[in-house]
């Protein structure tokens, strides 16, 4: 299910990407794993502190 969620918003991203042009796709390729790996990363940072906390 979740699976399914994340293909389609890839989909769509790539999709308004393609009508934005290659050049920002590429770069965009580039920069949203790093910002989703660093927002992952502090999310379960938090999850963790605030499940210890309680």
């Amino acid at each position: 299910m979740i699976s399914a969620i994340l293909l389609f918003l890839v989909f769509c991203f790539w999709y308004v990407l393609c009508g934005l042009g290659v050049f920002t796709a590429l770069f965009l390729t580039l920069i949203m794993p790093a910002l989703f790996w660093l927002l992952a990363t502090f999310g379960l940072g938090t999850y963790l502190i605030t499940r210890k906390n309680v």
